[in-house]
C-alpha cells in the first residue's frame, strides 16, 4: 500500500472520528489509519462515548436507508473542531440537509481509490487547520483573560519576561529583577523546566502561607503562571475549613475505600459568582464575612456535614453526611432562597450557582477535572457521560437571561444606585454614571452625560457596568436625545468577562491609512482600521487566498511622523495573523506586531500624537455639547 507523505505531514497532527452506517469500507480505513494522528471508530450500534480530543469528524454513509436523524443524535455527543461528510448519494435533498446540520465543511462521494482519497483529505484540511489555529489562540488568549484578574507571571523558556502589576502589589517587589531573586520563582522553576502540559499545585513558603499555582503552555517557549493564594480567614469557624490540597487528599482517602465503589457519595458544589464584584466594592473582611455566614447555614445541611473545603477564593465544597441526592438538593434551594433574602435586606448578597454531584467510583483525577468545569460553567458532555448531578438555581422566577438582566436593573432603579456607561469614540474610552429612571418589559430608560450621549449615538451600543450586577451588559441604543441627557436602551446581552478590557491604547486615523501585506506570492492592498502598541486591525476586500491565522506576513504602510522633511515615516514590518473575520465583502485581519527600533519609536509617537489630538476632539465636542 503506497503511503501519502504530504498529507500525512499536516493530518498527522489530528485525531480522527470516523462514524459510519456499518458498510464496508475497509480500503479507506487503511489509508485514514495511514494518514491522520489516530483514527476512532463509531457507528449507530456502539454505545461508548469515545473520551479523547476529537479534531474531525468524517461522517459516511452509504446505506439505501441512510439513518440521519439517528447519527445526528449520536453525533451531539462530541465536541469536535470540524465535520465533513462523505457518501455515495451525497447529492440527494436528505444527505444535503443533514450535511448542512452538522455544518461539513465538505460533501464529497466515498473515495474509491488513493487518488479521490487524497482528493477528499486535500479538502478538508484548510478548514481543519484554520479551526485548529483559532482554537489554539482561543484558548491561549481565554488562559490570558483569566489570568490578567490573578496574580502571574509570563515566562519563555525558564527565563520571567513580565510580571503583573498585582502580583508586584502582592509581593510587595519593584521589578521584575527583584521577582528573578524572590522565592515564588525559585519554588517554581523546576516545574516549569519539565513542563509538557497545563498542571497545577500547591505550593507553601517559608512565611507559611500557601498558593494554588497553575502552570499553562501557551505559544512556542510562552509559559504562564498563575497564583492564587489560599484563604485562611474561614479558619476560625467551628468546623474547620479545608483548603483544596487538603481536600483532595480526603478524596484520596474516599476512593480507596471498598463502599466508595458501590455507594452514593454526593458532594456539594458552591460557586460564588459575584465575589470579584465584592471584592472590588468592600474589603476581603466583609467578603470573607460573607462566605462565612454561608457556610454557617450550610453546615446545618439535612443530617449535618462531614467535611467542608474552599475549593478556591469563591468555591466551596461540602461533603453532607445523607447520600440522599434530592433531600440535598431541596435543602440547598431553601439556605440560597434564606441567603438571597438577608442580601436583599442587607444591601449585598452572594450569588451562589449550586451544584449537587454524585461522585461514586470516579477516579480521583476525573473528580478534581469535574468540580473546576462545574465552579467554572465549562462543562462538555464528556465531563458528565454517566454522572448523576442537580444543578440548584437560587429562584425558578430567573431561569432566563433576561429576567436576570432586569432584575438587576429594577435593583439599581429602586436603590438609586449609580451605573456606568462605557463606549468607545475611535479608541477613546469614554464613560460616566449615570442612573436608570424608567424601565419596562424590553427598555430601560437612562439619564447620562451629553459627551457619553454622543458617543453612544455614534457606536450604536453601550456597555453597562455596575457593582450590584455579577456580570458586564452590553445594550443597543434604541433613541439618544442628547439635548434632555436620556437614552432608551434594549436588547440587552451579558458578558461573561469585560467588554472594554483592552490591553493597549487604540487609535483610529483620521484619514485612510493603506497598508500593503505580502508574503511570498502572496500581495494584498489593505485599509488600517486602528492601530495600537502591538497590534493593528486592517480591512481587505473579499479575495480568495486570504492569508491564514499563525501566517507570517511582511506589512509596510507610512505613519505621520514629526521627524521627516515629508511628514512620513516608513515602516517595513513583520505581523502574525491572529484574527481572521470572513464577510461577504470584506476580510478583516488582525496582526501581532513584531517591532524593533526605530519602528517601535515612530508607532509610539504616532499613538501618542493622535491620542492628544482625539482628547482635544472631545473636548471640543463636548464644550459645543455644553453649550447647546
Amino acid at each position: 500500500m503506497a503511503k501519502t507523505p504530504s498529507l500525512k505531514r499536516f493530518a498527522g497532527l489530528f485525531n480522527l472520528l470516523f462514524f459510519h452506517d456499518n458498510g464496508e469500507y475497509s480500503y479507506f480505513k487503511t489509508l485514514l489509519e495511514e494518514t491522520f494522528k489516530s483514527v476512532s471508530y463509531e457507528d449507530l450500534n456502539s454505545c461508548n462515548l469515545i473520551n479523547k480530543d476529537i479534531h474531525l469528524v468524517l461522517v459516511c454513509g452509504d446505506n439505501q436507508n441512510f439513518p440521519l436523524e439517528n447519527m445526528m443524535e449520536k453525533l451531539t455527543q462530541y465536541k469536535y473542531l470540524s465535520s465533513a461528510f462523505i457518501s455515495n448519494k451525497y447529492i440527494s435533498l436528505e444527505a444535503c440537509q443533514f450535511a448542512n446540520k452538522i455544518k461539513a465543511s465538505v460533501t464529497l462521494p466515498v473515495p474509491k481509490d488513493e487518488k479521490s482519497f487524497k482528493k477528499l483529505i486535500s479538502s478538508i484540511l484548510p478548514e481543519l487547520r484554520k479551526k485548529y489555529s483559532e482554537d489554539i489562540l482561543n484558548q491561549r488568549n481565554a488562559k490570558l483573560a483569566n489570568a490578567k484578574q490573578h496574580l502571574h507571571v509570563l515566562y519563555n523558556q525558564t527565563q520571567a519576561t513580565y510580571m503583573s502589576e498585582q502580583l508586584k502589589s502582592f509581593l510587595g517587589l519593584e521589578d521584575l529583577e527583584a521577582y528573578k531573586a524572590h522565592e515564588y520563582n525559585r519554588m517554581v522553576l523546576s516545574k516549569i523546566e519539565s513542563l509538557q502540559s497545563d498542571t497545577n499545585e500547591v505550593l507553601t513558603f517559608s512565611d507559611g502561607s500557601s498558593c494554588f499555582v497553575t502552570y499553562s503552555k501557551l505559544l512556542s517557549n510562552d509559559k504562564l503562571v498563575s497564583f492564587i493564594p489560599l484563604l485562611t480567614s474561614l479558619t476560625s469557624t467551628d468546623d474547620k475549613i479545608l483548603n483544596r490540597i487538603s481536600f483532595i487528599e480526603v478524596l484520596k482517602d474516599l476512593s480507596l475505600k471498598e463502599e466508595f465503589q458501590k455507594n452514593d457519595t454526593p458532594l456539594v458544589v458552591l460557586s460564588i459568582q459575584n465575589s470579584e464584584n465584592i471584592l472590588q466594592t468592600h474589603s476581603e473582611t466583609f467578603y470573607n464575612e460573607l462566605v462565612l455566614k454561608q457556610v454557617k447555614m450550610m453546615s446545618n445541611l439535612c443530617d449535618g456535614v462531614r467535611k467542608m473545603a474552599q475549593w478556591h477564593k469563591n468555591i466551596l465544597i461540602i461533603q453532607p453526611n445523607t447520600n440522599d441526592m434530592n433531600m440535598i438538593a431541596q435543602q440547598v434551594e431553601k439556605i440560597n432562597e434564606q441567603s438571597q433574602v438577608e442580601g436583599e435586606i442587607s444591601g449585598v448578597s452572594l450569588l451562589v450557582s449550586t451544584f449537587v454531584v454524585n461522585i461514586k467510583a470516579l477516579e480521583l483525577n476525573k473528580i478534581i477535572i469535574m468540580i473546576d468545569h462545574l465552579a467554572n460553567h465549562n462543562l462538555d458532555r464528556k465531563d458528565l457521560h454517566g454522572i448523576e448531578y442537580i444543578e440548584v438555581s437560587v429562584s425558578d422566577e430567573e431561569n432566563t437571561q433576561t429576567d436576570k438582566t432586569f432584575y438587576y436593573f429594577e435593583k439599581a432603579m429602586l436603590e438609586k444606585a449609580e451605573i456606568k456607561l462605557c463606549n468607545f469614540y475611535k479608541g477613546l474610552n469614554i464613560s460616566s454614571f449615570a442612573q436608570i429612571i424608567k424601565m419596562d418589559k424590553e427598555k430601560i430608560y437612562v439619564i447620562k452625560d451629553k459627551m457619553q450621549g454622543y458617543a453612544m449615538k455614534a457606536e450604536g451600543s453601550v456597555l453597562i457596568q455596575s457593582p450590584l450586577f455579577p456580570m458586564d451588559i452590553i445594550a443597543k441604543v434604541k433613541l439618544v436625545d442628547i439635548s434632555k441627557k436620556i437614552a432608551i436602551l434594549s436588547d440587552f446581552q451579558t458578558l461573561n468577562s469585560s467588554a472594554n478590557n483592552r490591553q493597549y491604547i487604540r487609535v483610529q486615523s483620521d484619514y485612510r491609512m493603506h497598508i500593503s501585506i505580502s508574503a511570498k506570492a502572496q500581495s494584498f492592498s489593505a485599509t488600517v482600521l486602528d492601530i495600537y502598541i502591538k497590534a493593528m486591525a486592517c480591512s481587505l476586500s473579499n479575495v480568495k487566498n486570504t492569508p491564514e491565522v499563525g501566517n507570517i506576513m511582511k506589512l509596510q504602510f507610512q505613519l505621520p511622523s514629526k521627524r521627516f522633511d515629508e511628514g512620513m515615516a516608513q515602516l517595513n514590518i513583520e505581523g502574525v495573523v491572529t484574527h481572521l473575520v470572513k464577510r461577504k465583502d470584506e476580510v478583516k485581519l488582525v496582526f501581532d506586531l513584531r517591532l524593533e527600533e526605530p519602528y517601535e519609536s515612530y508607532l509610539l509617537e504616532y499613538i501618542y500624537e493622535r491620542q492628544q489630538v482625539l482628547i482635544q476632539e472631545v473636548k471640543q465636542i463636548a464644550q459645543r455639547l455644553s453649550q447647546a
